[in-house]
């Protein structure tokens, strides 16, 4: 199967891969090269990559490497989700003994690009990028499928706004087995650390790839910085990045918790699944709609009363309010929001008919909406196999197994340690919090009540030993 050099450097400009007929280079890199190529028997533009022939490595290195390339690129190629990129082929050129993969052609650019240009991103569209690729990874990992480079240059947005996660080309199943080498597949500034120390991965990598990702989009920096690669890894190894809040003030403060998840060093501290982390996003998304809604709610009700008027002309705001001297309250109306707990009440007054003395029907503006609390929880436990429940009131809000991590502590002693972190939301009013883990053959619970104002986020403390204590940070 020997394969001359000349064949690798003719590869610098292929007239053909497979039946593809290659148009012109769209990208390259030092593991790969992407062509922009037709498919006749289809008549479509498609994506054609291959590994790169100028990479400086033995000719049994790359052997192994191509191999590898077709194999992980037909498991990419069982990926079907809107915000993956479609694998259309999978083969091996007849005449070069080149293998490629054939993808679609996207137009767009890059989040890198659009980061390298300078360009802000409202917080929200972020986010929502961020949470539609958390699902798209959610849809790999189920099908045991880890990326391994997720970045800002393998996502993709179209001129629709579709985000896309780009080169699978390096993907795993996540129960294969690492070779020599392996450690280095990936970006530095954006792997996890259990990938950069050469450990075994499984999904929970690509959350915190994704995590870097979101914290670089709200920020303008990376999360993990450096003067070399060997400064980078150190970091992402060791170090946290500042909290958000503290580099861009103003964002929601859940927004800190999600990141600190995402990015916790230990992968049994961090979201369990793509979807975890999409609904956790998603849940910080629909607390800020129902802010927006109110404040427009408000500009609505002072354009009203500053300048009202009916069928017999303007009506002075000192008139309106003494022709609303009878007023009939037709009722009150409740409007249930989707929460991490079930449903929650959000009770408003509903319009009520108002007669002037004018005789005529008026009116009054709505009360505005009130607005959930969001309730940050951490807790920190050493249950080796427990289980935390927290309520809300008598509503059960969590309910989920512990799990821990053994670590040396001095000497011969050993401890585990265990982590959860998670966004709630709460009615506003007086509530009470109840949580109650179960492990080690006991059951330890304790109560807080606290005034949960509207719109606000509290952050409550949780550390587990032989009883549970609690601190609300400010």
């Amino acid at each position: 199967m020997a394969r001359a050099l000349l064949n690798r450097q003719q590869m610098a400009h292929p007239e053909t891969l497979g039946r593809y007929r290659i148009e012109s280079e769209i990208g390259h890199g030092m593991m790969g090269i992407v062509y922009k190529a037709t498919d006749p028997l289809l008549g479509r533009t498609v994506a054609v990559k291959v590994v790169n022939p100028a990479l400086p490595i033995p000719e049994d290195e790359r052997l192994v490497l191509e191999q590898r390339f077709l194999r992980e690129a037909s498991l990419a190629a069982g990926l079907s989700h809107p915000n993956i990129v479609v694998v259309h082929d999978v083969g091996c050129d007849e005449a070069s003994h080149i293998p490629f993969i054939a993808l679609e052609h996207l137009e767009g650019f890059t989040l890198a690009e659009r980061m390298a240009r300078g360009h802000g991103m409202d917080w929200r569209q972020a986010v929502r990028i961020v949470a539609s690729l958390a699902d798209a990874l959610q849809h790999a990992q189920s099908r045991g499928i880890v990326h391994r480079d997720v970045k800002p240059s393998n996502i993709m947005i179209l001129p629709s706004g579709l985000p896309k996660i780009l080169d699978f080309g390096i993907a795993r199943a996540a129960s294969a087995e690492l070779t020599g080498g392996d450690e280095f597949w990936g970006s530095p500034a954006y792997m996890s650390p259990e990938q950069a120390s050469g450990y075994v991965v499984d999904g929970r990598t690509d959350l915190f790839s994704l995590g870097s990702v979101l914290y670089e989009l709200l920020s303008g920096r990376r999360a993990f910085e450096g003067e070399g690669i060997a400064e980078v890894v150190y970091r992402v190894v060791n170090d946290d990045p500042p909290t958000l809040s503290t580099v861009r003030p103003g964002l929601p403060r859940a927004l800190d918790h999600v990141l600190a998840r995402a990015l916790a060093k230990d992968p049994a501290d961090r979201y369990a699944d793509g979807r975890e982390l999409a609904d956790a996003l998603n849940a910080i998304l629909r607390a800020e709609d129902l802010v927006t809604t109110a404040r427009s709610g408000i500009d609505t009700l002072t354009f009203r009363l500053t300048r009202p008027q009916n069928a017999f002309g303007a009506l002075s705001t000192h008139r309106l309010l003494q022709a609303a001297g009878a007023v009939a309250i037709v009722g009150l109306s409740a409007l249930p929001l989707s929460s991490a707990g079930g449903s929650l009440p959000l009770t408003g007054a509903a319009p009520v008919a108002v007669s002037s003395p004018l005789g005529v029907a008026l009116a009054s503006p709505p009360t505005p909406a009130i607005l959930p609390a969001l309730l940050a929880l951490s807790v920190e436990h050493s249950e080796k196999r427990g289980r935390l429940k927290v309520w809300i009131d008598d509503e059960v809000s969590v309910d989920r197994a512990l799990t821990s991590t053994q670590s040396k502590k001095l000497l011969f002693l050993k401890r585990n340690t265990g982590r959860i972190a998670t966004v709630l939301s709460v009615a506003p009013g007086t509530r009470k919090v109840r949580i109650e883990v179960r492990g080690d053959g006991a059951t330890r619970t304790r109560s807080v009540t606290d005034e949960f104002k509207s719109g606000e986020s509290r952050t409550l403390q949780v550390k587990v030993g032989s009883a549970i204590q609690t601190e609300w940070v400010h």
